[in-house]
């Protein structure tokens, strides 16, 4: 495309968008120095940078800067002009396959037994459920507080979580003593579930048992087909309830196999010491991981409105998936790729070309008016 083919609007924004791009690579040079444990970060050739600038330009990506290919060059040793910051994943990709309109309602995880319970995944037990400050039992059946105390007060141990904005395991909250049950009405106001807690399979208490470990895969769904990306294992740090890498966890890659492999990395994407250790058998959770595709590929089609999804998948003690969340907006693709590898392979070819033809699609629909 030539300048003169541009609209109006188009030749305008188009030196703004490159002085912006400019400015964001000179700001990146001063400031994107260090990792965030103070290590200095690796510096680019010219030539690196142009390989990273000419992959980006054949899919119609906007680079602001080239911290993350540094950071990513620092903590794995390989340069790589593939590597996709979450920025640009977010709001040049995502965006693409995902209704950000819709998101926060399709992902509120009050109505995650009515979309997928008896079907080909399990959930969580929910003894009670709060939307929009009313409450609710398992069976959606509308109840008041002191119906929904004597659903939890025979319990042990309770979960309590968000449903709305809980992602990173914000705000989920394990109760062990009875006296504290009634706490739960007090430290959540309204849209909350308080659930049973996932009795997880032994092959993934081994790797810590006050969490529930989860595999996190991300799927694209182009209408025809699922496909998976790829995927990691998840782990709590010990002592915790949630296994997210943002709250002290780590994660292990997980082939396409459903082999996994170490040693589990950080959220900064350092070594956890000690990880290594904990993988016996590499193979011991294909058939887990396996059973977790299957669902997947059964439900993605389930939610049309969003092409790219992560899931986070639990095995409960007798082997079959549970579905603790899935991710539609955010999902934290750095450490991903830290684990996995970057954007090289077909599907991603196939994915980043489908995002460029949306993009230009529907550049040209605005212009047009």
């Amino acid at each position: 495309m030539t300048l003169s083919s541009l609209s109006s609007p188009q030749r305008i924004l188009q030196p703004v968008k490159k002085i912006y791009i400019n400015y964001r690579k000179r700001a990146s040079l001063r400031k994107g120095l260090k990792h965030q444990d103070g290590a200095l970060l690796p510096l680019l050739s010219k030539s690196q940078k142009d390989e990273i600038d000419a992959w980006y330009k054949n899919y119609g990506l906007v680079l602001n800067d080239y911290y993350f290919h540094r950071w990513y060059y620092e903590v794995t040793g390989i340069f790589s002009p593939s590597c996709v910051p979450e920025c640009v994943m977010n709001h040049q990709i995502l965006n693409q396959f995902n209704n950000s309109r819709l998101s926060l309602a399709w992902a509120d995880k009050a109505y995650y037994d009515s979309r997928f319970r008896f079907k080909c995944i399990g959930t969580p037990h929910t003894l009670v459920r709060n939307i929009n400050g009313i409450f609710y039992d398992n069976s959606y059946n509308r109840i008041d507080i002191h119906e929904a105390f004597k659903l939890i007060e025979k319990e042990e141990t309770l979960i309590a979580k968000p449903t709305l904005d809980s992602g990173k395991g914000k705000n989920i909250r394990l109760y062990t003593l009875k006296q504290e049950f009634l706490l739960i009405f007090d430290d959540y106001s309204s849209d909350y579930l308080i659930q049973k807690k996932v009795e997880q399979h032994d092959a993934f208490s081994k790797f810590n048992k006050s969490s529930v470990n989860t595999f996190r895969v991300m799927s694209w769904f182009d209408g025809v087909d699922v496909y998976i990306l790829l995927a990691i294992l998840r782990v709590g740090m010990p002592g915790s309830v949630v296994d997210n890498i943002s709250g002290g966890g780590f994660a292990f890659c997980v082939k396409e196999n459903g082999s996994i492999s170490g040693p589990g990395l950080n959220l900064a994407g350092r070594i956890v010491e000690g990880t290594e250790k904990m993988i016996s058998d590499p193979n011991v959770l294909i058939q887990f991981y396996q059973k977790a595709v299957r669902s997947i590929k059964k439900l993605h089609p389930q939610l049309p409105y969003f092409g790219l999804i992560a899931w986070d998948i639990a095995i409960d003690k007798d082997g079959a998936p549970v579905l603790i969340e899935y991710n539609l907006r955010n999902p934290a693709f750095h450490i991903i790729q830290a684990l996995c590898g970057t954007f090289e392979n077909g599907i991603y070819k196939k994915l980043l070309l489908e995002a460029k033809r949306r993009r230009e699609y529907a550049g040209t629909n605005y212009y047009k008016g």
